[in-house]
């Protein structure tokens, strides 16, 4: 392809823009064309002296194979087209355009998206823990990714020009709407119809801005020592998934219905009633040792299950001025001191971290962490005392016997061992990521 000159547009929707963006001065370079014969990218090989690019075709089959592995993986949590949550007017017409869309063949799998269902106890952790709510929620899972491992990590005039950027081939606006992310994408243009959207990891973390601010770097870095930190931790094999117990702990009902404090997070789980009494409640609790140590999940404690929990007796958080629960100060220096790689919640928040990357996650990997905190979130629930056989099926786990606590440490081993190579992915993933930016500053 002969050298052509990169023009940048920005663009907006009808009520605002999605992104802003500066016109970088003229540069001119080549496109080297990504082609990849089995569809996938997981391996691509850079020029150092171009922009890489993927075809159109490729990314397009990629980004459908990936909006229906998604959507398999979340069916089971998906509310039918005739419940609430996708009724009203204005989700009709999106979902009539959507219809059209599909027929046209621009996204196949478009068409059946539906929100996620509130009431499901598996699934509704990723709308109250990740604010994955209604089709919108939906459809940021299921948009795809060309991932980071394409990235040019060169230091050439291609790299500082666009710093560091993939460039889809054939992708426009509407894209943004169906099946690709808008945060750190431009539209490109060529004087040679190399058209395109985008992806640059600095656009993405410091917006179109020629100094960077630490701060948006922050979270990242983060993120990356959580992943090295859970890595090499011990690992705790007798919590027996206690922590959703002590959320519902009452040892003294007279004293609660009186004061009218129920457990902070009996909220969630509401319509679920319980499969054992307050008293086997009370008593699991009292008779095990509560040892939590999932930061996140403390302030949803009873008040009277707080105290009683093992880190939360931990002399060092004695001998300082740190606060259980701690404020939100001291959360993340706790979250750092405590996170290990048995803890169920810690394998769920996974998806957390891979959500931070946006378009710079691995789609396949991506794809693995959320059937991983699908399966971490079934055997939360089936260890909890919550009834969810009978409205959905879930066998319980119970914990509040010995064959019941034996058979939870065999769930939480297995799922550990799945966990700790896609964990190490994922902080790859990061690795990547951030050398990418290291590497144009």
């Amino acid at each position: 392809m002969n050298p052509s000159t990169i023009v940048r547009h920005s663009w907006t929707t009808r009520s605002r823009p999605l992104f802003y963006s500066r016109l970088l001065p003229v540069r001119k370079f080549s496109c080297a064309v990504l082609e990849d014969d089995s569809n996938t990218i997981d391996t691509i090989n850079r020029d150092e002296d171009s922009l890489n690019k993927i075809s159109e075709e490729t990314w397009r089959l990629n980004s459908h194979d990936h909006a229906q592995t998604i959507l398999e993986l979340l069916s089971p949590g998906l509310t039918p087209p005739d419940h609430p949550l996708n009724t009203g007017l204005q989700r009709q017409q999106r979902q009539k355009e959507r219809k059209e869309n599909y027929q046209k063949g621009n996204q196949s799998a478009d068409a059946a998206i539906t929100a996620l269902d509130p009431k499901n106890p598996v699934y509704n952790f990723l709308i109250e823990y990740y604010g994955l709510r209604g089709t919108k929620g939906v459809r940021r899972l299921l948009k795809w990714s060309p991932g980071i491992y394409t990235v040019p990590t060169t230091t050439s005039a291609i790299a500082t020009t666009t710093h560091g950027g993939i460039l889809l081939e054939g992708a426009t606006e509407q894209d943004f709407f169906t099946s690709l992310h808008a945060k750190g994408a431009s539209l490109w243009e060529t004087d040679d119809d190399c058209k395109g959207v985008l992806y640059s990891p600095w656009n993405y973390v410091y917006g179109h801005r020629s100094i960077p601010k630490p701060q948006r770097l922050a979270p990242f870095l983060w993120y990356q020592s959580l992943l090295q930190q859970t890595l090499a931790a011990t690992p705790i094999l007798h919590c027996y998934g206690l922590h959703e117990w002590a959320m519902q702990y009452q040892p003294t009902t007279e004293k609660v219905s009186k004061d009218n404090q129920l457990p902070p997070s009996s909220k969630y789980q509401s319509h679920l009633k319980l499969r054992v009494s307050q008293t086997t409640l009370n008593e699991t609790v009292e008779s095990n040792t509560l040892v939590c140590s999932h930061v996140d999940a403390w302030k949803f404690f009873a008040k009277e299950a707080l105290v009683q929990n093992e880190f939360g007796r931990h002399k060092n958080f004695h001998q300082s001025s740190t606060q259980i629960p701690p404020t939100p100060e001291q959360r993340s220096t706790q979250i750092l001191a405590l996170e290990q790689p048995a803890c169920v919640h810690t394998s769920m928040d996974l998806l957390k971290i891979a959500l931070k990357l946006g378009p710079f996650c691995d789609p396949h990997l991506f794809q693995k962490i959320l059937g991983l905190t699908i399966q971490a979130r079934s055997l939360d629930v089936a260890a909890s005392p919550y009834d969810a056989k009978t409205q959905y099926g879930i066998e319980p786990i119970p914990i509040e016997t010995l064959e019941g606590r034996n058979e939870y440490k065999r769930k939480q081993l297995q799922l550990m061992k799945e966990a700790t190579p896609i964990r190490r992915d994922l902080l790859q993933n990061y690795n990547i990521f951030l050398s990418a930016l290291q590497i144009v500053q």
